[in-house]
């Protein structure tokens, strides 16, 4: 199944560890640690196993720091090729970006345009003003909500390819060109401009194109039955080893205290099942309301829809990531609508119709 299913709940609950999977007696390698703001683990079947699930922690360590918007070093305000490339467009407003981020960015714009911004990554202004970068939580005044907003603006950013040398900003025609090459080709990177004043974070879409690049690698090194854990994102390669699907627990959202509390669960095989929702991060104001940290670009307050959380499977992580974030913030009714407007799958597959969508088998919205 690949798709958009929208819950009102969150996904994840496996339990995987080094030891001998009995059904097919092969052992699983684990490699557990803490990137992108978040706990992961990748787990990793077969002979090859261990290398591929090192290979693998390499690669998102690396993305952490490629993708990172905070300057957790001081060093990073002398910016090296090997540092922060967000880092660095936040601190400059413009700069030279590999293919990584130039391809999160076309992406990320594409889907803010499918919006009508309910997804835009220059909403980073907000999220520090409510501490959720910092972790020093506060209900920011009216005056300076109003203030930030002035610089959230996803079409204020602009992409120029340094082979075309055209500046604008990226198109649908432009993402199918960028999902079917993930971004990793020599000839992908740009210069890219801000806004004045403009801070952007893909810390919506980063955790989604870094599963999908460890799940690549380890494919690569002959891996044929792998699950790799990055918080509310799980990405499967393949099926278990005896052949079955990975089963992948929906937590029920409405119980912020009971991580094992199910509202279901998904049997897939080779695809991302990715979740946002209200209690991955949160505080509670002085009178008992609970702020999370899921905001609206449009009001700079958290999104009120009604929605509790967001899960979002597909063969498209990175897509998948960013639209959990979207679709949790257009609400039931404009999730729905987007999955009728856009289809299911890759950003590519653009030219479907309603009527294509609804006797499509492979795709499911369940409200």
């Amino acid at each position: 199944m690949v798709g958009l299913l929208v819950f009102l709940c969150l996904a994840i609950g496996l339990v995987v560890g080094i030891r001998k999977n009995k059904a097919a007696d092969v052992a699983a390698h684990e490699e557990s640690f803490f990137a992108m703001d978040t706990y992961m683990t990748v787990t990793c079947y077969g002979r090859d196993g261990q290398e591929a699930a090192v290979a693998a922690r390499n690669e998102l360590e690396r993305l952490d720091q490629l993708l990172s918007a905070v300057d957790s070093d001081s060093s990073l305000k002398n910016y090296s090729s090997d540092k922060s490339e967000i880092l660095y467009l936040n601190q400059h407003e413009s700069g030279q970006v590999g293919p990584e981020v130039t391809y999160m960015l076309e992406l990320a714009n594409t889907i803010s345009e499918r919006t009508d911004g309910a997804y835009d990554v220059t909403v980073a202004p907000l999220v520090e003003l409510w501490g959720f970068t910092s972790g020093n939580y506060r209900v920011p005044s009216p005056e300076e909500i109003t203030e930030a907003l002035e610089k959230v603006d996803y079409s204020q950013i602009k992409i120029e390819s340094l082979n075309s040398g055209q500046i604008g900003e990226a198109d649908d025609a432009d993402a199918d060109s960028v999902t079917e090459n993930h971004g990793t080709g020599d000839d992908a990177a740009s210069y890219v401009f801000l806004g004045e004043g403009q801070r952007i974070g893909l810390g919506s879409i980063a955790k989604g194109y870094a599963s999908a690049a460890a799940s690549d690698l380890v494919r690569s090194q002959g891996i044929e039955s792998a699950i790799l854990s990055l918080g509310g994102n799980i990405q499967c390669v393949g099926t278990k080893p005896d052949g079955s699907l990975w089963k992948v627990g929906v937590r029920d959202p409405r119980d912020r205290n009971d991580q094992s509390k199910l509202m279901g669960t998904l049997m897939v095989s080779d695809l991302a099942v990715i979740t946002s929702g209200t209690y991955e991060r949160y505080f509670e104001g002085q009178d008992g309301r609970i702020f999370h940290h899921i905001l609206d670009p449009k009001t700079g307050y958290p999104a009120e829809n009604g929605m509790l959380s967001v899960t979002i499977v597909s063969q498209d992580a990175a897509m998948a990531d960013a639209l959990s974030t979207a679709c949790f913030v257009l609400g039931p009714e404009g999730a729905v609508q987007y999955w009728r407007n856009f289809g299911c799958g890759s950003l590519s597959d653009n030219s479907q119709t309603d009527k294509d969508n609804e006797d499509n088998d492979d795709c499911e919205d369940t409200p």
